[in-house]
This record gives structure tokens, C-alpha cells and sequence, in this order.
């Protein structure tokens, strides 16, 4: 039974990425990205729910990191009904949106070096390192990736208010 879940776990956090993968290029493109939120937000808290489930025995950190996603997941939630009412909620939207899609990746990569690691495919390389150094990176991208988004936001809304000013 609790392999069953961690696959259904894995194939919902696999779908949230990829909403929020697409999500990411239209926040980081500057585009309109309000309608794609709700989506993501809905696949990522049923992996987190999912993962959740698996973990009722013991508490490992990827069921903390699963936890730590459904918290997160849930402010977003919250900034983006905000948004929706006031578009000074939008950098709270995108930070914590990204927070939640690095956190999907984080888990999925840590269930991925898991597998590998059963599997004998790491070879030499300890699973501990690979997990690490793969965490590093994830967290770094989307570091940059909210840098890069929250600076297309800002454009955006200074060019709207410039083009409202005009008016």
C-alpha cells in the first residue's frame, strides 16, 4: 500500500511540475500568469496531500519537505485570492508560488536518487552527495527564477503605470 502512494505521490508532484514549469516561463516572460496558479496550486497540494498520507508511521525529511510544500502551498493559495482583489499581493503570488514548484522538485528529485540509489545505478557516487548537490541546484534556479520573474513584475507594473499616467 505505501508504495502504491508514494508512486501516486510522485505522478501527482511529476504533473504539478509541470504545470509550475510552465507557470515559471510565463511569470519569468512577464506574461499574464494569474489563471495558471490555480491549476498548479490544486496539483501541487494533492502530492503534498498524497505524500502525507504515506508518512502517518514515520517522518522522514522528504515527508518534512512534503509538509513544509502543503504550508507553502496554502500561502499561495491565500496571496493569490488576495491578488485577485489587490495586484500588490502579486510578488507574495510569485515567491511563494516558486517556493512551492522548488519544493515539488526537490521531492520528486529526492524520490528520484532514492530509486536510483535501490537500483544500484548511482555506482560509487554516495546517494547522500547526489541528493545534496541536486538539492543545491534545484534551489538555486529557482532562486534565480524568482529574481528574474519579481524583476519582469516590476517592469510590468511600472509600464502600466506609466501607460495609465499617459492616459
Amino acid at each position: 500500500m505505501i508504495n502504491v502512494l508514494r508512486v501516486i505521490h510522485v505522478f501527482l508532484a511529476v504533473n504539478a511540475m509541470a504545470a509550475g514549469i510552465s507557470l515559471s516561463i510565463k511569470m519569468v516572460g512577464g506574461k499574464p500568469f494569474k489563471v495558471w496558479v490555480k491549476r498548479f496550486l490544486e496539483l501541487s497540494l494533492a502530492a503534498g496531500s498524497a505524500g502525507l498520507i504515506f508518512s502517518i508511521h514515520h517522518m522522514s525529511a522528504t515527508e518534512l519537505l512534503t509538509m513544509l510544500s502543503v504550508y507553502v502551498s496554502a500561502f499561495a493559495v491565500f496571496s493569490w485570492r488576495k491578488c485577485r482583489a489587490s495586484d500588490a499581493w502579486e510578488p507574495a503570488l510569485v515567491l511563494s508560488t516558486l517556493c512551492v514548484l522548488c519544493l515539488d522538485a526537490v521531492i520528486v528529485i529526492t524520490h528520484i536518487v532514492k530509486l536510483l540509489a535501490f537500483c544500484h545505478l548511482l555506482g560509487s557516487v554516495s546517494p547522500d552527495l547526489s541528493l545534496a548537490t541536486l538539492t543545491v541546484c534545484a534551489v538555486l534556479l529557482f532562486a534565480f527564477l524568482s529574481t528574474t520573474s519579481l524583476k519582469r513584475l516590476q517592469q510590468h507594473q511600472s509600464d502600466s503605470m506609466a501607460h495609465k499616467a499617459a492616459r
